[in-house]
């Protein structure tokens, strides 16, 4: 995988991190913290990033916890 690809990833994670601090609800920040680690570093974005099975799964977390399927009822 290209670094072009894997910054991409790792910012797309990223944003999606602060969304999911953003949204003040402990039981979406307790769910996503397994796999998004509490207080991640850039490093921890790009491991993700170039994992293409981790990264699915974040993308699938993140789109469950924030629609109404997830804690957002």
């Amino acid at each position: 995988m290209d670094e072009s690809t894997i910054k991409f990833r790792a910012d797309q994670i990223q944003a999606m991190h602060e969304v999911i601090r953003g949204a003040n609800d402990e039981n979406i920040y307790m769910a996503w913290i397994p796999i998004v680690p509490d207080e991640p570093s850039r490093e921890d974005f790009e491991s993700i990033a170039e994992n293409t099975k981790a990264y699915n799964e974040v993308i699938d977390l993140f789109i469950y916890l924030v629609s109404k399927k997830g804690y957002r009822a």
